[in-house]
């Protein structure tokens, strides 16, 4: 009998096994030997994390990863999309959209899904097809891409906490990063290292990305990927500002200069050998395997999914199936209408229930004097037909927010926040000076940078003294902390926008408090109160130190 692999399951019967050839024995191999498994064969009486192992082990996941699910105390079973998506994208026979509520999981599903993946390792001498002899190297696997750094540092966190520890020191094999700026590396550098050890799951910036597909093509060893996927896809490609008609699929133009990512993706497929059909693929040559496409993002516009299926060449002549997540029956109304469908309002499925979070709006005068903005109807249209679109043009914020704004912030604080809280920044707002006027007043303000310490190593220094962690809305996005308290200053750009800040908070079932703090001007507080009608949510009068969210 073989033996168990340590710290990974304490009791394993191998009694059956399932056939060598199926997609279970490709997935369920341990990263020290072969070993395969049924979901049936994983079970222990004595591990209370049991009916975890055997609810993901159904969906595919490698015995290390479902190992390593331990390590997440947070985690109880798998989401519904999860159940979904995870065995499309580890088996990687399907390109997969994924649109499901903040905090439900898919960036954690789709690094567990990664991390199962069958290692690509096959090539041709130098990435030249013609070349007389063949040479068996590790090549990248899969490539996430993410729209900042903090988020890239997060996954890379979630995979050295899911990797066994006896691999640590392995772990640029398993996964790496790609960003500008970190450490003074160049393309240069970061192409050296991943042509001297690929990784099997690289995550990049679009950027950093893009600098390295541009001058070291081959580093990136395209003929061997398996997997490409896009995090918060609708704001990668450019679709997380828009509104109104521009959302209509049919309307939609490429603009004169394209987001990074969409550029990367054009290139890319332009680049790849063209696919044979999964049925005629033999593995005779490694580039010939189609590139499954993942895309995942809390808000999916259709407009979005329908530019991907009919004006790019990313998935029109993929021979795989399609498999699309969180899409439902509300979905096939008319894109031109720029509508929140059900699954994405607050409150709805997949978010947190009915009542865990709550939201306010503070109207702030001139002479620092609060008020509540009056609740909106979310039966009717907004009255002002001339806003009917608000924010199709946003204004840029300031260097830095108005300081009645700031003092209010800080009094919330000071009143409110027990533990930890995020406070979210215009674009274009200077984080440093914000930093440093909050410190002034009071407030112990820390720029959120993941990419100094990761999200781990902040989380086990932070002493647990009230914090306010300072962030802009770019850069914002996907992150998850455990914040009690999202403050936004200024109106979002559109409800899509203020969705993704307020789903710092309510993640996994936790309660949470979102406060919107804007300056009192009758177009502010329209174009709030259509962000609200559209969500259809309700804001409750504010009372520091009456709600009782524990941060």
């Amino acid at each position: 009998m073989r033996r168990a692999a340590p710290n990974v399951l304490k009791s394993i019967r191998l009694s059956r096994l399932p056939p060598p050839c199926s997609p279970l024995s490709l997935l369920r191999r341990n990263t020290s030997y072969e070993r395969v498994l049924r979901p049936e064969d994983v079970y222990t009486d004595l591990d209370p994390h049991s009916h975890i192992f055997r609810a993901f082990a159904r969906l595919g996941l490698r015995d290390s990863v479902l190992g390593g699910i331990r390590n997440f105390p947070q985690v109880d079973e798998p989401s519904v999309a999860q159940q979904q998506f995870i065995p499309a994208v580890a088996r990687g026979d399907a390109d997969v959209f994924i649109r499901d509520g903040a905090g439900s999981g898919k960036s954690f599903g789709l690094v567990m899904s990664l991390l199962s993946k069958q290692r690509a390792g096959s090539l041709y001498n130098g990435d030249d097809p013609t070349a007389s002899k063949k040479k068996r190297r590790r090549c990248i696997t899969s490539i996430i891409i993410v729209p900042h750094a903090s988020l890239a540092m997060q996954l890379m966190d979630w995979i050295r906490t899911l990797t066994p520890p006896e691999l640590h020191q392995q772990l640029p094999a398993v996964a790496q990063v790609l960003l500008r700026g970190i450490e003074n590396k160049n393309s240069f550098v970061y192409a050296q290292e991943l042509a001297a050890n690929p990784p099997h799951i690289l995550i990049a910036t679009p950027g950093a990305l893009l600098d390295v597909w541009r001058d070291y093509p081959t580093s990136l060893s395209i003929r061997a990927l398996r997997t490409i996927v896009l995090d918060e896809a609708d704001y990668l490609l450019g679709f997380g500002q828009k509104s109104g008609k521009s959302m209509a699929s049919e309307e939609y133009e490429r603009p004169l200069h394209p987001p990074d990512a969409m550029v990367f993706m054009d290139e890319l497929f332009a680049a790849r050998p063209k696919c044979v059909p999964l049925a005629r693929y033999a593995g005779q040559d490694v580039g010939q395997v189609p590139l499954q496409v993942v895309l995942a993002s809390a808000t999916f516009p259709l407009a979005l999914r329908d530019f991907v299926v009919h004006q790019t060449e990313w998935i029109r002549d993929s021979p795989r199936p399609l498999v699309k997540v969180g899409f439902t029956g509300a979905d096939t109304g008319d894109v031109k209408e720029e509508t929140v469908p059900a699954g994405l309002m607050l409150g709805g499925p997949g978010l947190a229930k009915p009542g865990l979070v709550k939201h306010h709006c503070l109207v702030v005068r001139k002479d620092g004097e609060m008020t509540d903005l009056d609740a909106p109807s979310i039966a009717t249209q907004t009255s002002d037909r001339k806003v009917r679109n608000p924010s199709k043009k946003p204004v840029a914020g300031p260097s830095t927010p108005p300081d009645v704004l700031l003092e209010c912030v800080a009094a919330c604080v000071a009143l409110d926040v027990e533990k930890l809280a995020l406070l979210v920044l215009e674009d274009g707002a200077s984080v440093s000076r914000t930093v440093a006027e909050l410190r002034s007043l009071g407030v112990n303000a820390v720029p959120l940078d993941l990419t100094v310490s990761g999200q781990e190593t902040f989380l086990r220094s932070w002493t647990g003294n009230v914090t306010l962690l300072i962030s802009t809305r770019a850069t914002t996005r996907g992150i998850d902390l455990p914040v009690s308290h999202v403050f936004i200053l200024g109106v979002p750009g559109n409800a899509f926008i203020y969705r993704h800040l307020a789903g710092r908070v309510g993640r996994r079932g936790t309660e949470g408090c979102v406060v919107e703090v804007i300056s009192a001007s009758a177009e502010d507080e329209v174009r709030m109160r259509d962000v609200y009608r559209r969500l259809r949510v309700v804001p409750e009068k504010y009372e520091p130190g009456v709600d009782g969210v524990q941060g």
